[in-house]
């Protein structure tokens, strides 16, 4: 066989899954990421780019497939990048997950005596999400109206994103149509001209209650009175329709101004008996079921007894804080976005919890005005982006000297990297990791951690 292959092609067994879900395998002892692999699969593939420790490649053939394919039941999935992993069995999906966490803290934390607990799937894989956010291209005679490629900025026309609520379709529908009969253009970033950039819908799935966001460059938006009833009729459960306008060049994200076209500003959603009024700019987990779950573990491995004073670094809008502080006897977030920390006092007052405080500002900053105040944290809670804890953050976290550390992760490899640092000291040890699969069919996982001090 070696002797058919073309010029930088290779045989290659796929041994495990990277971040961004391209397949990895070894070959002549350099590790060699595939995009389009699966772990299980023999490939053959062309290397397009070598670096000194590793190499990536593309498949060109599938020599034997893995046990674990399925069939990707999504008719956009081979084009579409917002699954990575949806043509993998679900089953072999959390255990490429669990070894993930696995692995990554053994290879980037050098911590291998701990016990990862079995991850935590969900029992359907399929119409979590709560939120989807749709770029809008094309022409009004042919508007495109889905998620972008693999690698690109270019969009796939989805008609019905299955992670999305079914609802979501008829939505979309309705929107496209109207776009079409009204000849309402996409924004087309190149020549600066059209309307559309973007739609989000949210969901509450405590109250079914539906927002629609219609993200337009500049405030001119035809038929708008039209649109509503389209969309109301579609949809009765849409309590919400909101034209944000986001004039520029820029097609992410949302504008400063909103319009309200239609009901009210917020819609109204509950994870484990807190409810949560959530904006069109709010941060929200998007999957409920799984994010109940997931705090839930935070508040188990917090082990609080009503006694403790918490501090929640990267709080956001509040969520865990608000756990939190059922069991506290006082939490303080901090968080840097304005925003959430309007969103976050809001809710505390929607759900009358009285023994919490949100302040504004860098977690690395707050933290330390905290510790020369001579404010003491029984319990710490971090909760960072996906590019982990500031070292300085870190710093002041043992200084702190809190008794217990939960941490909430959304990337294995920065985690593995926070939590040398905690351990490398000699205060800490590592208590409980538990994996969760908060985002089925993508390669994305997040894991909770407890790390007690060493008395």
């Amino acid at each position: 066989m070696k002797d058919e292959l073309k010029e930088n092609q290779i045989e290659i067994l796929i041994e495990d899954i990277g971040d961004d879900g391209e397949g990895i395998g070894r070959h002549e002892g350099m590790t060699v990421f595939v995009e389009g692999a699966l772990p299980g699969d023999r490939v053959l593939c062309t290397i397009d780019k070598q670096k000194k420790n590793f190499a990536k490649a593309k498949v060109d053939q599938i020599i034997a497939f893995s046990k674990e394919r399925v069939k990707a039941p999504c008719p956009v999935y081979s084009l579409c990048g917002g699954c990575q992993i949806q043509d993998l069995s679900y089953s072999a999906q959390l255990k490429l997950k669990e070894n993930m966490v696995i692995n990554t803290l053994k290879r980037v934390g050098h911590i291998s005596d701990v016990v990862v607990s079995p991850i935590i799937g969900m029992k359907d894989a399929f119409r979590y999400r709560n939120k989807g956010t749709y770029p809008v291209q094309g022409t009004h005679e042919q508007p495109m109206i889905g998620f972008y490629k693999k690698h690109s900025h270019s969009v796939v026309d989805v008609k019905d994103c299955l992670l999305q609520d079914a609802k979501n379709e008829a939505i979309i529908a309705t929107i496209r149509k109207y776009m079409k009969d009204f000849k309402v253009s996409p924004f087309n970033p190149k020549r600066g001209d059209g309307v559309i950039k973007n739609i989000m819908i949210r969901k509450s799935d405590a109250t079914g209650e539906f927002m629609v966001v219609i993200v337009t460059n500049g405030r001119k938006l035809a038929m708008t009175k039209t649109l509503v009833n389209l969309l109301t009729a579609a949809e009765p459960k849409i309590v919400s329709i909101i034209q944000n306008i986001h004039s520029g060049q820029s097609v992410k994200g949302l504008g400063d101004e909103m319009k309200l076209l239609y009901g009210k500003e917020t819609i109204r959603d509950a994870i484990g008996g807190l409810w949560f009024d959530i904006s069109s700019r709010s941060f929200y987990q998007v999957n409920a079921k799984q994010t109940e779950i997931l705090y839930s573990k935070v508040l188990e491995f917090a082990n609080l007894s009503g006694e403790e004073n918490v501090v929640e670094l990267y709080s956001g809008t509040g969520t865990i804080s608000m756990f939190l502080a059922k069991k506290a006897k006082h939490v303080y977030g901090i968080e840097i976005v304005g925003d959430a920390i309007e969103d976050a006092n809001k809710n505390a007052a929607v759900n009358q919890i009285e023994n919490v405080s949100f302040i504004m500002g860098n977690a690395e900053e707050e933290i330390e005005k905290l510790y020369s105040e001579g404010h003491e944290a029984d319990v710490i809670v971090v909760d960072p982006p996906r590019a982990g804890c500031d070292s300085k953050v870190i710093e002041t976290m043992l200084k702190l000297a809190p008794k217990r550390i939960v941490y909430v992760s959304c990337k294995p490899s920065t985690l593995a990297r926070d939590l040398k640092m905690l351990c490398d000291a000699g205060d800490y040890v590592i208590e409980n990791v538990q994996p969760i699969d908060v985002f089925g069919h993508t390669v994305h996982v997040e894991t909770v951690v407890s790390l007690s001090k060493v008395k």
